[in-house]
């Protein structure tokens, strides 16, 4: 009676031990998603905190240039302009951002306000390439996920210069 007993518990350790197992397996890919996502979501974020302060700093270079608005007067080759393009790069350079992706729009002076604190905008463009972004699965493929991110932002600041008037 006493074998008969010992066998069945020597089953079911086996049993359970093999049970464990692919507990283990099927949580570990969940692991693995959960530790993946978070880490690109952690750089998006960055990459969006990058691209705020430098399109900060574009805006309060422009707010003290507010003739940079216009492409008419200013040549892109204009030393306020150059000034304005290696501030806003520098910031974004400084954060880490990869520059072939930035895009940098010229600012814009709203229009349909008077005044002399009237905002000028300055808007920027960024296309996030993640360490996933050429991952693809067998029979999955990307499963919905786009190859890149694409974040925006745009920022206005009173212009500060008294002799201006919003048009």
């Amino acid at each position: 009676m006493t074998r008969l007993l010992l066998a069945g518990s020597r089953d079911r350790e086996a049993q359970e031990s093999g049970q464990s197992l692919v507990e283990m397996a099927v949580i570990t890919c969940f692991l693995m998603i959960l530790v993946i996502s978070i880490y690109e979501m952690s750089q998006a974020y960055r990459a969006y905190i990058a691209l705020v302060n430098a399109a900060r700093e574009g805006a309060a270079y422009a707010s003290l240039y507010p003739e940079l608005s216009d492409s008419t007067q200013t040549p892109d080759t204009g030393d306020e302009y150059v000034n304005f393009l290696g501030r806003v790069e520098g910031e974004a350079d400084a954060a880490g951002l990869d520059m072939q992706y930035l895009s940098i729009d010229r600012p814009v002076v709203n229009s349909g306000q008077t005044g002399q604190n009237c905002p000028i905008t300055e808007t920027l463009h960024y296309q996030l390439y993640t360490f996933t972004s050429q991952m693809s699965l067998p029979y999955f493929g990307r499963m919905g996920l786009p190859s890149y991110y694409q974040i925006n932002y745009s920022v206005g600041m009173p212009i500060r210069t008294a002799d201006t008037i919003c048009p």
